[in-house]
């Protein structure tokens, strides 16, 4: 059973020097990176998943985490951002103002089929295009859900994409599938591009469900 965050302060990190809650927060940052590991490898395990399951573990280690960063402020410690913290959280402090998601998914001899995400206000429309390796003749489906970006973006936000890395290869794999993934911003904040060969972030069925996929 998980606890709250501020259970996780009175058991872990009440009295503790900034220091220790320095420890503390490394060891939380090694456990989400193994927790991830976890699911990526669960889709191709037939044991039992285990309760409650890494993905429940990961959301309350995340909470750990920012209660610790903020116990560490209250203990006179500071807490720098690293460079790739900068950019997931300006990454996410962007998320509001997306203006279009394009994502590819295909395999390198059965074509590909590109789905485009865009807002009209609260409104949100998903462009669907398939391109076969034999014909672009098929034309794009374009489907209309009205009032439905705060909730599109509520899901999209806990994806937390901005932690993926720019690139999942498998060199081990010639052939098989490819993916691609481009954020574009009215903010100002760079266009954000993500890609895969034959390689996956361990949440990627998570947003292949949310993008509608089949």
């Amino acid at each position: 059973m998980m606890i709250s965050p501020e259970m996780y302060y009175e058991m872990e990190l009440k009295g503790k020097s900034a220091d220790e809650i320095q420890s503390k927060i490394r060891g939380l940052k090694n456990k989400m990176g193994r927790l991830k590991s976890d699911i990526k490898s669960q889709k191709t395990s037939f044991e039992p998943v285990s309760q409650p399951s890494p993905a429940t573990k990961l959301a309350c280690y995340r909470l750990y985490l920012a209660r610790a960063k903020q116990a560490l402020i209250d203990a006179g410690g500071e807490y720098p951002l690293s460079q790739r913290e900068k950019s997931i959280q300006s990454f996410d402090e962007s998320l509001p103002f997306i203006e279009q998601i394009d994502f590819t998914y295909g395999g390198h001899l059965q074509g590909y089929e590109q789905r485009t995400i865009s807002f009209c206000g609260e409104n949100i429309s998903l462009k669907i295009d398939h391109k076969m390796q034999e014909s672009n003749e098929v034309a794009p489906i374009v489907k209309e859900s009205p009032s439905a970006k705060t909730d599109f973006l509520d899901a999209f936000a806990s994806l937390h994409i901005g932690e993926w890395k720019s690139e999942y290869k498998n060199c081990g794999v010639l052939d098989g599938s490819f993916w691609s993934l481009e954020i574009r911003f009215n903010n100002g904040h760079k266009t954000v591009r993500k890609t895969g060969s034959n390689a996956f972030p361990y949440n990627f069925d998570d947003f292949c469900k949310l993008m509608q996929c089949e």
